[in-house]
C-alpha cells in the first residue's frame, strides 16, 4: 500500500544530510561570494599590497582564509541535519547594496584602508546573508574577522599606540603598588626610569586577541550580543596582559629583546585561556537562556529586484576605480619653502638623492622632505617638515620596509637635551645593517639654515608617531611646523 504524498515530501524536507552535502553547500555559498570580490577588485589591489608588502602584514591573509574557512565550515556547526536551501535574505542583501553603493561613491576620495573595509563589509554581509538563519545568528564573528584582515595593525599603532601605552603604563604602576609610580608612558621606582616603547603599545597583542575573539565566537556558535560581549572583552583582556607584561620587565629589569619576547609570548597564552574560559562561560550561560525560550528564526528572502539592486551595485562599484572624481586633500599642509640647515653636531650637511623605495612611498606627503650625508660621521639624515596633523607622516620603517628588508625594534635612547629617541635595526634584503634613530619635533616657523641642533635643542619632541599625533591633534595645541628626523648610521 502506498504512502501518502504529504507524508513522503515531509520525510524528505527533514533528511538528515551527508557532510559531503553540507560542505558542497558551504563552497555554492563562496561562489555566490565572487561577484562582490569581482565588483571590489579596486580594494582588492590594495588589499594585496597590505598583505603582501614590507609595511604590510601576511598573518591579515591568514585572518581573511580563515574567516571564510568558517564560513565553508558553518554548515557543519548546525545544530541539527536539516535541509539548507540556499537564500539570500533581504535584509542582508539590502545592506550589501548600500555598503557597496558608498563603496563606490568614496573609493577615490577615501584612504586606502576605508575603501577596504567597505568592500570586507559588503562581503561579510553577503556571506552571513546566504546561510540559513538559525547559522547566521550565530556567525557573526566572521564579519569581525574580514572587518580585521584589511591589516589595521599599523593605523592603529598610529591613532591609538600612544594612549595604549599611557593606559597600559598606568595600570602597571598600579599592579607593582609602591614600587613603582607612573608618568606619562614611563614607570620609575625613584631612581630608573622605564619607558614603555611604541613596540610594547600592545597593538599586537590586541589585533591578535580580538582575532581569537572573533574566531572563538563562531566556533562556539554565540548569538551576536555574546559575541560582541566577547570581542569587547578581548580588548580589555589585552590591555590588562599587556600592563602585566610591563610590570613583569619592570620588576625583573627590562632585559634584552629576547627576553621581552618570551614574556610577551608567555603572557599572550594567560591572555588566550582566560578569553577561552570566558567564551566557555557565555556558552554555557547562551545555552541555559535557550531552554527556557524557543522562537522561530526566519529572514525575508531577497526578491528578484533586491537582487537586480546587488548586481547593480557591484557594476558601479567594479567601476568606481576607473573613474575619475576630484580629489579633495583632507590634510593639505601649508606650503613653506624650506631653507634646510647646514650643519649637525659640528659636521657638513651634503645633500643626497632619496633611494626609489623612499621616493615612492613619500609621494604625496604633505609637506618637503631631504636627505643627507653627515660628513665624517658616516651618518645619513632625513629630514621631514610637515605643517598639518595628517596620517602621511609616517613612522621611519615604513620608509624602510617599502625597500625590502626587516627592521627590529630597540630600545629608546634619551639624548643630552633630554630628547627621547625611538631606535631600531634595519636589515636590508642583501645583507648588512643600519642603526636607525627617529624622534618628531615642533620647531618654529622661522627656523631657516644654520645649525640643526639649534632648530630642536628646546624644541618639544615626541619618540614616535602615534605620541606626536595626539600632541598636535588635540584642541588648542601649539605643535604647528613638525621636523622629523631619521639618524641611519
Amino acid at each position: 500500500m502506498g504512502m501518502p504524498d504529504s507524508v513522503a515530501m515531509e520525510r524528505t524536507r527533514v533528511r538528515p544530510q551527508g557532510e559531503g552535502d553540507l560542505l558542497a553547500y558551504g563552497t555554492v555559498i563562496l561562489l555566490a561570494a565572487v561577484p562582490i570580490v569581482a565588483a571590489c577588485w579596486g580594494a582588492g589591489l590594495h588589499t594585496w599590497d597590505r598583505w603582501t608588502k614590507g609595511w604590510g602584514s601576511p598573518l591579515s591573509a591568514y585572518v581573511f582564509a580563515g574567516a571564510l574557512l568558517l564560513v565553508w565550515l558553518a554548515p557543519l556547526m548546525a545544530f541539527e541535519r536539516q535541509d539548507l536551501r540556499l537564500r539570500f535574505a533581504r535584509g542582508w542583501a539590502l545592506t550589501a547594496s548600500s555598503l557597496l553603493l558608498i563603496y563606490a561613491l568614496v573609493f577615490t576620495r577615501v584612504p586606502q584602508l576605508v575603501s577596504c573595509e567597505l568592500a570586507a563589509a559588503a562581503l561579510a554581509c553577503t556571506l552571513l546573508g546566504l546561510l540559513p538563519d538559525k547559522l547566521r545568528s550565530r556567525s557573526w564573528g566572521i564579519s569581525i574577522l574580514l572587518l580585521l584582515s584589511m591589516h589595521v595593525s599599523t593605523s592603529v599603532e598610529f591613532f591609538v599606540g600612544y594612549p595604549l601605552r599611557f593606559v597600559s603604563t598606568w595600570i602597571a604602576a598600579l599592579m607593582l603598588g609602591p614600587m613603582a609610580q607612573s608618568f606619562g608612558t614611563a614607570l620609575t621606582d625613584g631612581i630608573n626610569v622605564y619607558q614603555i616603547d611604541a613596540p610594547c603599545s600592545g597593538v599586537k597583542m590586541l589585533t591578535s586577541a580580538l582575532v581569537m575573539g572573533a574566531a572563538l565566537s563562531v566556533l562556539l556558535r554565540l548569538r551576536p550580543r555574546a559575541t560582541l560581549a566577547l570581542v569587547a572583552a578581548a580588548g580589555v583582556i589585552a590591555v590588562l596582559g599587556n600592563a602585566h607584561r610591563a610590570a613583569t620587565l619592570f620588576v625583573i629589569g627590562a632585559p634584552e629583546t629576547e627576553v621581552h619576547a618570551v614574556i610577551g609570548i608567555v603572557v599572550f597564552i594567560e591572555c588566550a585561556l582566560v578569553l577561552a574560559g570566558l567564551g566557555a562561560f557565555m556558552k554555557r550561560r547562551e545555552l541555559r537562556r535557550l531552554q527556557r525560550q524557543r522562537g522561530a528564526e526566519t529572514s525575508s528572502p531577497a526578491g528578484p529586484r533586491t537582487i537586480g539592486l546587488l548586481g547593480m551595485a557591484c557594476v558601479l562599484a567594479a567601476l568606481a576605480p576607473l573613474l575619475v572624481f576630484p580629489v579633495s586633500n583632507i590634510s593639505a599642509a601649508e606650503e613653506v619653502r624650506v631653507v634646510w640647515p647646514e650643519t649637525w653636531q659640528g659636521h657638513a650637511l651634503q645633500p643626497l638623492p632619496l633611494s626609489e623605495g623612499v621616493q615612492k612611498h613619500l609621494r604625496g606627503f604633505p609637506g618637503q622632505w631631504a636627505q643627507f650625508r653627515v660628513e665624517g660621521t658616516g651618518q645619513t639624515l632625513l629630514l621631514r617638515t610637515c605643517t598639518a596633523v595628517t596620517r602621511d607622516l609616517h613612522s621611519a620603517e615604513n620608509c624602510y620596509l617599502a625597500m625590502g628588508g626587516r627592521c627590529e625594534a630597540r630600545s629608546s635612547l634619551r639624548d643630552a637635551d633630554g630628547h627621547t629617541w625611538s631606535r631600531f635595526s634595519y636589515i636590508p634584503p642583501g645583507g648588512g645593517r643600519l642603526e636607525v634613530r627617529q624622534c618628531y619635533f615642533s620647531i618654529s616657523r622661522e627656523a631657516r639654515g644654520g645649525a640643526l641642533e639649534d632648530w630642536i635643542q628646546d624644541a618639544p619632541s615626541w619618540p614616535d608617531i602615534s605620541a606626536w599625533y595626539w600632541a598636535a591633534a588635540r584642541p588648542g595645541s601649539e605643535v604647528h611646523t613638525t621636523l622629523a628626523v631619521t639618524v641611519a648610521e
